[in-house]
C-alpha cells in the first residue's frame, strides 16, 4: 500500500501469515482491526505475521482512506493492494469480506475463516494453526 513491490517471498518471513481481505466499506473488518494491531504485536513474526489486502482499495482515492483507516485502527501490520497476480490464489472468489487466509512460510493455504473474529478468537486460531505446522 505505500508503493512497494510484493511477491510471493513475503510468505517466507513467518512460519504462519494470517492474510486478512477487507474492505473500506465493512463495519465488521473496520472493528477487528485494532484487534489484530495488538496480535501483530505480541506475536514474533518469525512466528507470525499479519497482511490486510484492502480489496477494494483500487484507486487513489480509496486507498488514501484505506491508509486512513489502517492509522485509525491501529493496524500498524504490512498491508498490500490487490493485483491480478492474485488470481491464481482465488482471491477473485471472494464473496465476503472480511476473509482471513492462514498461509504457511512456503505460501501454502492452510485454512480460510471467513467474517469476522475477536482477539481472543484470532489468537486461538492462531496458535492452534502454529500448534499444527
Amino acid at each position: 500500500i505505500n508503493g512497494n513491490e510484493v511477491t510471493q517471498q513475503i510468505f517466507a518471513n513467518s512460519d504462519l501469515t494470517v492474510f486478512n481481505v477487507w474492505a473500506t466499506y465493512c463495519g465488521p473488518c473496520i472493528n477487528e482491526m485494532p484487534s489484530l494491531g495488538e496480535l501483530s504485536a505480541e506475536y514474533d513474526t518469525a512466528s507470525v505475521q499479519i497482511i490486510g489486502l484492502p480489496m477494494d482499495a483500487t484507486d487513489s482515492k480509496t486507498i488514501e482512506y484505506a491508509k486512513s483507516l489502517i492509522e485509525q485502527t491501529g493496524a500498524n501490520y504490512t498491508h498490500i493492494l490487490y493485483s491480478t497476480d492474485m488470481y491464481d490464489w482465488g482471491f477473485d472468489e471472494i464473496q465476503y469480506v472480511p476473509t482471513t487466509f492462514f498461509v504457511d512460510r512456503e505460501g501454502n493455504v492452510i485454512d480460510v475463516v471467513v467474517g469476522s473474529k475477536s482477539k481472543e478468537d484470532w489468537k486461538a486460531l492462531i496458535d492452534e494453526k502454529l500448534a499444527s505446522l
